[in-house]
């Protein structure tokens, strides 16, 4: 559930309850009046939703089976059933809308704790010094940092510990095992690795859907955080497909200093 840009996660929640709580008072509408009722519920809908969303997962569940039924046929035979179909649809529309609530709502947690934000994408974890080891006040001129890792990166992680060469694999199995001793407080929390620097993993929302490229996703959620916290966001990557890809989306992405990047053969 990506959101334009310039939409804060506080507008489209705000936006999101309004057309939930129009759902609603449309069905409460007159009988001879909820069709009609209800087809410009969902116009409106179309229009807010084309407005915050970048992606077309909420219009796809706005344009459900039931909706395509109701827009052809109208009225079954039976009046009551014709009630129940528009009805039981404006409810899993307003289901569809607190989910997406809920799921926006998650971050907003982020706006809370201390620390300039630092996501860290898959080439920072494997190529430069373990996180716990890195300056990275120092570094960046931060009084406090907040290292990010995306599921994403987890997932990489994991998958490298399978790789043919045995250096990524025992870098990628190192850098497991010291996420591994922050993983119970840093899901859903801050875990402390060092002095004024703590570590987060970002989980993936409920019904995730990620993009094909890894780079992409990572970039992604860098703009959801903050859109959703309205705090810079620094993505950090020695990677320079990376840099391009966030310099084009105008999203800040630096790279460590070269004394923290490991010599060939080194874990």
């Amino acid at each position: 559930m990506r959101l334009r840009r310039g939409v804060t996660a506080a507008r489209a929640i705000e936006v999101l309850g309004e057309r939930d709580r129009d759902a609603s008072s449309t069905a409460q509408r007159p009988r001879q009046h909820l069709l009609d009722a209800y087809m410009a519920w969902v116009r409106n809908t179309e229009i807010h939703y084309t407005s915050l969303f970048a992606e077309d997962e909420m219009l796809g569940l706005l344009h459900s089976t039931r909706h395509w039924h109701i827009r052809a046929h109208g009225w079954s035979e039976d009046i009551r059933i014709g009630l129940a179909v528009v009805t039981d649809e404006l409810d899993a529309q307003r289901r569809h809308i607190l989910e997406a609530i809920d799921t926006l709502g998650r971050l907003v947690p982020l706006r809370e704790r201390d620390g300039e934000m630092l996501l860290l994408d898959t080439n920072t974890m494997l190529h430069y010094r373990p996180a716990d080891e890195i300056l990275w006040n120092e570094e960046f001129g931060f009084k406090r940092s907040r290292l990010i890792v995306p599921l994403v990166v987890l997932d990489e992680l994991d998958q490298k510990t399978y790789a043919s060469s045995k250096q990524l694999a025992g870098r990628a199995e190192t850098r497991l095992r010291m996420l591994d001793k922050h993983l119970e407080k840093a899901v859903g929390g801050a875990s402390e690795i060092r002095p004024g620097v703590t570590l987060e993993i970002l989980a993936d929302p409920p019904n995730h859907r990620r993009h094909s490229n890894v780079d992409h996703e990572i970039l992604d959620r860098a703009e959801q955080i903050f859109q959703s916290v309205e705090r810079a966001v620094t993505v950090v990557s020695g990677d320079r497909g990376m840099r391009v890809r966030g310099l084009s989306r105008g999203i800040p992405v630096m790279q460590l200093g070269v004394k923290f990047r490991l010599p060939l053969g080194d874990v």
